[in-house]
Formats: C-alpha cells, sequence, structure tokens
C-alpha cells in the first residue's frame, strides 16, 4: 500500500524510484545493502524508505533536512530516552560504500532481530544496551 505514494514521492521531486527485490541468502533486510551499494555506484545519494513507511507530507524533500555534503542521515527514535537510530529512512551518499562493504563482509549480526543495523549501528558507534540490551 505504501509503494505508490514512495513512488508518487520520488516524481514530486524528480528522484528516480526502484523498488528492490530483498531475496538472497541472507534475512530479507540484510540483502538492502548490496542493493543500496549498486544504486550508489549510479548515484550520488541514495534514499531507502521501508515499504512500511508513509510519508504524509508530499510536498516536503527529505534531502532539504540533512547536511550537505553528509555522508548519511538516518532517523532516530527515544523510546526509552535512549537515542535509537533507524536504518528504515536511510539517506546515503557513496562515502558509505566502504562501511556497507565491511558490514556485509563482516557478516555478524546475521540473525539478529535487528539483523543488519545492529551491524551498522555498531560500527557508527552505536551498538550498546540498546541493542545488546545488556
Amino acid at each position: 500500500m505504501t509503494v505508490p505514494l514512495i513512488e508518487k514521492y520520488a516524481q514530486i521531486h524528480k528522484m528516480r524510484f526502484v523498488c528492490g527485490d530483498l531475496a538472497g541468502g541472507r534475512p530479507a533486510s540484510w540483502n538492502k545493502i548490496p542493493l543500496i551499494e549498486k544504486y550508489l555506484r549510479q548515484s550520488k545519494l541514495v534514499i531507502w524508505i521501508d515499504a512500511d513507511i508513509v510519508i504524509e507530507d508530499q510536498s516536503k524533500n527529505i534531502v532539504d533536512e540533512v547536511i550537505p555534503d553528509s555522508w548519511q542521515a538516518l532517523v532516530e527514535h527515544h523510546p526509552t530516552g535512549q537515542s535509537v537510530p533507524n536504518c528504515g529512512l536511510w539517506i546515503l551518499s557513496p562515502k558509505m560504500i566502504p562501511v556497507l562493504r565491511k558490514i556485509w563482509e563482516k557478516g555478524t549480526n546475521i540473525n539478529h532481530g535487528w539483523w543488519e543495523q545492529a551491524s551498522i549501528l555498531d560500527e557508527l558507534g552505536y551498538f550498546s544496551s540498546i541493542v545488546t540490551g545488556k
């Protein structure tokens, strides 16, 4: 139900829309890493939007909220007063390719409840009691 809304959003802001296949040898969420990397090699920016995200205000361009020349930006939640980054809405520049490659090749957290996000948070320095539960 959200895919047409995301596609419309992309059209409004003159962005290329791609709905990727997440089938592969790892849990589906993990398979966004090589997909993002593929499109980062073709673009100056990739916006990953999970299928369960609803864009309420189609008029605002999320890219306008990102600091120019950032290598990545993601949303964060504060469910317990802690900052919990979430890769469900994630904006990446090609500068993130080495990080994505490292996370993929390292292959940790493949079956963690947060899958690739646990590895991303670990690599970005957020891996703490938020992810480990300790």
